[in-house]
């Protein structure tokens, strides 16, 4: 029963994780978009709900062929895997698409979207505070997700670090 609590635990993790950068890939698309035609801003407010469902399934889908291959993150992926420098990128590249949409207005950062999202052909009737609780959610299960460490083997073992051969000066 405890394998298995892991192995889910482990499963939002990934799940997690990714629908955060889905999330982030498509409030850049929303603000690119937006900025090419700003007429259609309650139709390119749908880019952000599919992206977070395109991250969720991507985080599924990721789980499970690892899962499948039995190539679920080892104690060395862990510490090799990248996972900040890949949130750092989609972070810079979400401020250049909030930069080229509003410029430096740092107000109109946080409204405009909103907005967008408020004014949404489809999901509009959650209104500005449904958006802010879910977007805060988004943004601390994503950020807890990258900073913990989902459970690894705790049967498997490092190998060996090879000291490096001293200088013969």
């Amino acid at each position: 029963m405890m394998k298995k609590i892991k192995l889910l635990w482990r499963a939002l993790v990934f799940v997690v994780r990714d629908m955060f950068i889905g999330f982030l890939v498509a409030a850049g698309a929303t603000l690119i978009m937006f900025r090419l035609n700003p007429d259609m801003y309650g139709v390119i407010a749908l880019l952000l709900p599919v992206g977070i469902l395109a991250g969720i399934f991507k985080g599924i889908v990721k789980f499970i062929f690892l899962n499948v291959s039995s190539a679920l993150p080892s104690k060395g992926y862990r510490f090799d895997y990248p996972k900040y420098k890949l949130l750092g990128f989609w972070i810079i590249a979400l401020l250049g698409s909030f930069l080229f949409a509003y410029g430096t207005d740092l107000a109109l950062w946080v409204s405009g979207p909103l907005d967008m999202l408020e004014n949404n052909i489809v999901l509009g009737a959650l209104g500005k505070r449904g958006w802010i609780y879910i977007i805060g959610l988004i943004h601390l299960m994503g950020i807890a997700a990258h900073i913990y460490e989902p459970p690894h083997n705790e049967d498997e073992s490092l190998p060996p670090e090879e000291d490096e051969p001293e200088d013969p000066d």
